[in-house]
Protein backbone atom coordinates (compact mmCIF):
# COMPACT_ATOMS: atom_id res chain seq x y z
CA UNK A 1 0.00 0.00 0.00
CA UNK A 2 1.36 3.42 -0.98
CA UNK A 3 2.29 5.60 2.20
CA UNK A 4 2.48 9.56 2.34
CA UNK A 5 4.39 11.43 5.12
CA UNK A 6 2.43 13.51 7.21
CA UNK A 7 3.63 16.61 9.48
CA UNK A 8 0.99 17.40 12.61
CA UNK A 9 1.78 20.00 15.36
CA UNK A 10 -0.62 20.28 18.60
CA UNK A 11 -0.24 23.19 18.93
CA UNK A 12 -0.78 24.44 23.30
CA UNK A 13 -0.42 27.27 25.03
CA UNK A 14 2.35 27.94 26.99
CA UNK A 15 0.29 29.68 29.64
CA UNK A 16 -2.00 27.96 32.49
CA UNK A 17 -4.84 27.53 31.66
CA UNK A 18 -3.69 25.15 28.41
CA UNK A 19 -5.58 24.97 25.57
CA UNK A 20 -4.96 23.21 22.35
CA UNK A 21 -5.59 24.72 19.13
CA UNK A 22 -8.20 22.24 16.76
CA UNK A 23 -9.84 22.86 13.80
CA UNK A 24 -13.52 20.77 12.66
CA UNK A 25 -12.15 19.62 9.14
CA UNK A 26 -14.90 20.33 6.16
CA UNK A 27 -14.49 16.96 4.65
CA UNK A 28 -13.80 14.95 7.56
CA UNK A 29 -16.14 16.11 10.43
CA UNK A 30 -13.48 15.69 12.94
CA UNK A 31 -12.09 18.01 15.14
CA UNK A 32 -8.20 17.65 14.23
CA UNK A 33 -4.52 19.83 14.84
CA UNK A 34 -3.43 21.21 12.00
CA UNK A 35 -1.11 19.21 9.72
CA UNK A 36 -0.68 17.69 6.13
CA UNK A 37 1.17 16.38 3.70
CA UNK A 38 4.76 16.59 3.18
CA UNK A 39 5.79 18.01 0.07
CA UNK A 40 8.31 16.13 -2.25
CA UNK A 41 11.85 17.36 -0.73
CA UNK A 42 10.64 18.35 2.41
CA UNK A 43 11.71 17.05 5.88
CA UNK A 44 9.05 16.40 8.68
CA UNK A 45 10.03 20.07 10.49
CA UNK A 46 9.48 21.73 7.23
CA UNK A 47 6.42 20.16 6.01
CA UNK A 48 5.08 21.10 9.76
CA UNK A 49 5.91 24.82 9.31
CA UNK A 50 4.39 25.47 6.36
CA UNK A 51 1.56 23.13 6.84
CA UNK A 52 0.48 25.04 10.01
CA UNK A 53 1.26 28.67 8.39
CA UNK A 54 -0.88 27.47 5.47
CA UNK A 55 -4.03 26.53 7.99
CA UNK A 56 -3.57 28.72 10.78
CA UNK A 57 -1.62 31.73 9.83
CA UNK A 58 1.09 31.44 12.35
CA UNK A 59 4.83 30.76 12.00
CA UNK A 60 5.71 28.00 14.18
CA UNK A 61 9.24 28.27 13.82
CA UNK A 62 10.81 29.86 16.72
CA UNK A 63 8.66 27.86 18.86
CA UNK A 64 10.37 24.60 17.18
CA UNK A 65 12.51 21.81 19.31
CA UNK A 66 16.73 22.83 18.30
CA UNK A 67 18.16 21.74 14.84
CA UNK A 68 21.16 20.14 15.91
CA UNK A 69 23.74 20.18 13.03
CA UNK A 70 26.60 17.37 13.89
CA UNK A 71 29.05 17.90 10.85
CA UNK A 72 29.38 19.64 7.65
CA UNK A 73 27.50 16.76 6.62
CA UNK A 74 24.75 15.90 8.83
CA UNK A 75 21.82 17.81 10.73
CA UNK A 76 19.63 16.12 13.20
CA UNK A 77 16.36 16.45 13.27
CA UNK A 78 14.40 16.47 16.52
CA UNK A 79 12.65 13.28 17.42
CA UNK A 80 8.52 13.63 17.13
CA UNK A 81 6.49 13.28 20.13
CA UNK A 82 4.56 10.44 18.32
CA UNK A 83 4.73 8.77 14.50
CA UNK A 84 1.38 7.37 14.06
CA UNK A 85 1.13 4.81 10.82
CA UNK A 86 -2.35 5.10 9.89
CA UNK A 87 -4.80 3.98 6.93
CA UNK A 88 -6.78 6.59 5.05
CA UNK A 89 -10.67 4.91 4.09
CA UNK A 90 -12.04 5.65 0.76
CA UNK A 91 -15.71 6.47 0.76
CA UNK A 92 -16.28 2.52 1.10
CA UNK A 93 -14.07 2.62 4.06
CA UNK A 94 -11.33 0.29 2.68
CA UNK A 95 -7.66 1.92 3.87
CA UNK A 96 -6.66 3.93 -0.03
CA UNK A 97 -2.88 4.72 1.25
CA UNK A 98 -1.30 5.16 4.52
CA UNK A 99 -0.05 8.23 6.41
CA UNK A 100 2.94 8.18 8.15
CA UNK A 101 2.45 10.83 10.57
CA UNK A 102 5.45 12.68 12.56
CA UNK A 103 3.46 14.34 15.22
CA UNK A 104 4.80 17.27 16.98
CA UNK A 105 3.64 18.72 20.40
CA UNK A 106 4.70 22.37 20.72
CA UNK A 107 4.34 24.86 23.31
CA UNK A 108 3.28 28.42 21.32
CA UNK A 109 1.57 31.78 22.88
CA UNK A 110 -1.96 32.17 22.44
CA UNK A 111 -2.78 33.50 19.03
CA UNK A 112 -5.75 33.98 16.81
CA UNK A 113 -5.80 31.66 13.91
CA UNK A 114 -6.40 32.75 10.02
CA UNK A 115 -7.62 29.48 8.52
CA UNK A 116 -9.11 28.62 5.72
CA UNK A 117 -13.04 28.09 5.22
CA UNK A 118 -12.46 25.59 2.50
CA UNK A 119 -10.32 22.93 4.74
CA UNK A 120 -12.04 24.09 8.30
CA UNK A 121 -15.66 24.93 9.26
CA UNK A 122 -14.21 26.34 12.54
CA UNK A 123 -10.67 26.37 14.48
CA UNK A 124 -10.59 27.38 18.26
CA UNK A 125 -8.62 26.90 21.43
CA UNK A 126 -9.95 23.88 23.85
CA UNK A 127 -9.06 22.79 27.07
CA UNK A 128 -8.95 19.77 28.66
CA UNK A 129 -12.75 19.97 29.57
CA UNK A 130 -13.77 20.32 26.06
CA UNK A 131 -12.34 16.91 24.63
CA UNK A 132 -14.95 14.74 25.45
CA UNK A 133 -17.53 16.86 23.79
CA UNK A 134 -15.80 17.40 20.45
CA UNK A 135 -15.77 14.83 17.76
CA UNK A 136 -12.13 13.39 16.83
CA UNK A 137 -9.82 9.84 16.60
CA UNK A 138 -9.20 8.45 19.19
CA UNK A 139 -5.32 8.54 18.93
CA UNK A 140 -5.78 12.16 19.13
CA UNK A 141 -7.93 12.17 22.21
CA UNK A 142 -6.57 9.29 24.00
CA UNK A 143 -2.61 9.86 22.78
CA UNK A 144 -1.47 13.33 21.87
CA UNK A 145 -3.69 15.31 23.83
CA UNK A 146 -3.26 14.08 27.44
CA UNK A 147 0.67 13.94 26.48
CA UNK A 148 -0.43 18.09 25.47
CA UNK A 149 -2.04 18.81 29.03
CA UNK A 150 0.34 16.98 30.94
CA UNK A 151 -1.79 14.19 31.63
CA UNK A 152 -1.52 10.05 31.35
Amino acid sequence: MVKHYTSTAVLVTNTKPRSVLLGLHTKLQMWLPPGGHQEENENPLEGLVREVKEETGFDVTSYLPNIRILDERVVSLPIPDYIFEEPIPTHNDTASHIHMDFVYVIMVPLFNPVFSKREYQEMRWVGIGDLKNLQTYPNIRDVILPKAFGKK
